[in-house]
């Protein structure tokens, strides 16, 4: 069991979601984007769709 100290801690230094519009940054060998760059980013716009439509509900048409 961690000490109150020690959940504080991770509380506060730990990151527990990451948001979609920065998560393909992650990945990207750049270490800092300019804004006009960061808008119009290919890799990051496609990774935000993707994790967008991977969240949608599946619809299950034979249960209709």
């Amino acid at each position: 069991m961690l000490s109150a100290e020690w959940r504080t801690l991770v509380r506060k230094y730990i990151v527990y979601d990451i948001p979609d519009e920065m998560a393909a940054c992650f990945d990207c060998n750049v270490a800092r984007c300019p804004n006009e760059r960061y808008e119009t980013c290919p890799a990051r716009l496609a990774d935000v769709a993707w994790r967008q439509a991977s969240r949608m509900p599946e619809v299950n048409f034979a249960e209709r």
